[in-house]
This record gives structure tokens, C-alpha cells and sequence, in this order.
């Protein structure tokens, strides 16, 4: 048959080809009906877009980020040396301690140094007292023995003869000499001290410091040398 276009008829080739052509424009019709239907269903598939994924995205990242933070401030917290970080109450005590060694080595070092420079305050250590208080006492001695000899010689003078004594001039050609000076320890009596310009007489000062006072010392008598101005009578001193 001639034409057969014509007539609405098509060739066994044609009938393929129109049918191919007709298959592919429905395929990518069908195509463009899924997208867009997946497109606008996609929570059905559980798919997003672009613009969710970010927002997702962006929230699950804030949130990560707080959660770490609280984390990290309860971990720090819990364990605040392991970052060389002290608690309040830890800082206070060792303020605490601080200030307790400061202040003893501090405290040490100004006694020290008020003990360096004693004589700016007015002060004086042990040592210095008690040199102090000898030399006191020293002096104290000496110018009582001088005003007591010059209060016994002036007593004497006035009746040598009464009390066994004689001229200057006599005495030093007699004069008796000591055989040792200042302080020396007599164990049978205690401290005793004389020098040249009194002897014979000594002054005594016993071992417990109980008795003191004068003595004179006879070197005629055998018996009883020393004569006790405190208790009045004449006595031995043991050796």
C-alpha cells in the first residue's frame, strides 16, 4: 500500500521508532514527576536538603560545643590540680601557710637584728649585763673598802695603841705581803679577795653566797688566824 500515512498506518520500522520516542519522553517525564516528588516527599525517605543539612548541622555543633563546655568545667572542677589550678579553700590555706612562715622568718630576723644592733635600742645581751653588773660591783667593792679604810683610819688614828696598831713608818717595815691578788677560791671558805693596798684583811664571799664580809688576817696567831668582823670572833679557813 501506497502511502499508508495516509491512512494512519505506520511501517513495522516507524511503529518501533515512534514507540522508542514515546518511551524516552516518558522516562524523562517520569523522571522529572520523580525528583520533583522525592523533592517535595523527602521526609518520607528521610532525606533533606541543602539548607536543613546546615541548620542540622550548625545545631548539632552548638549543642557538641555546650556539652563539651559543661564537661570540661566539671572536669577541671573535679580535678583542679591536674591543670595547676587551685580551689578557693586550697589558696586560702596556703596563704595561710605562706603567711605563717613569712611572718616566723620574718619575726627571726628582726629579733636577730634588734640583737645586732642592741645598743641603738638601749638594750644589752646577757653577757654584756652581767660584765656590767661585775664591774659594778667591782667598783662598788673597791669604794667601799676605800671609804671603810678611810672611815677605819681615821677611827685607829685616833687611839692606835687601842687597837693594836702602829705608825706607817713601822708598819712597812714589817708589813706582811699576800700571796695572791684580787679573787681566788679557798675551798674550806669560798671566794676571797685582797691585793696589796689591803691586805691583811680579805673580803669573803662563800660558795652558796650566804656569808660575806671582812676578814683580817693574822699571820702571828697559829691558831685561828682570821679574824670575822660579821660574827666577832676568830676562825680557821680550811685549805
Amino acid at each position: 500500500m501506497d502511502h499508508p500515512s495516509l491512512y494512519s498506518l505506520y511501517l513495522p520500522a516507524e511503529k518501533v521508532s515512534l514507540e522508542n520516542s514515546a518511551y524516552d519522553l516518558a522516562s524523562f517525564s517520569g523522571v522529572l514527576v520523580g525528583k520533583d516528588y522525592v523533592v517535595n516527599n523527602r521526609k518520607i525517605f528521610d532525606w533533606i536538603n541543602p539548607v536543613e543539612r546546615t541548620e542540622m548541622e550548625t545545631n548539632a555543633s552548638r549543642i557538641a560545643r555546650e556539652a563539651g563546655r559543661l564537661s570540661g568545667i566539671e572536669k577541671v572542677k573535679n580535678s583542679p590540680n591536674d591543670y595547676s589550678l587551685y580551689s578557693l579553700a586550697d589558696r586560702n590555706q596556703k596563704e595561710a601557710q605562706a603567711y605563717s612562715v613569712g611572718f616566723t622568718e620574718g619575726n627571726a630576723s628582726g629579733i636577730a637584728y634588734v640583737f645586732s644592733n642592741r645598743l641603738s635600742y638601749g638594750l644589752s645581751a646577757d653577757i654584756e649585763r652581767d660584765a656590767r653588773i661585775l664591774d659594778s660591783r667591782q667598783r662598788g667593792e673597791s669604794e667601799g673598802i676605800k671609804a671603810g679604810r678611810a672611815q677605819s683610819v681615821a677611827t685607829a688614828q685616833a687611839d692606835l695603841s687601842r687597837h693594836g696598831l702602829a705608825l706607817v713608818e713601822y708598819l712597812e717595815t714589817t708589813e706582811p705581803t699576800p700571796y695572791t691578788y684580787n679573787w681566788f677560791y679557798q675551798p674550806g671558805a669560798g671566794w676571797l679577795w685582797t691585793d696589796k693596798s689591803v691586805f691583811p684583811y680579805f673580803y669573803l664571799s662563800s660558795s652558796e653566797g650566804t656569808q660575806t664580809g671582812w676578814l683580817y688576817y693574822d699571820s702571828n696567831r697559829t691558831d685561828f688566824p682570821f679574824y670575822d668582823y660579821e660574827k666577832k670572833t676568830w676562825k680557821e679557813i680550811e685549805p
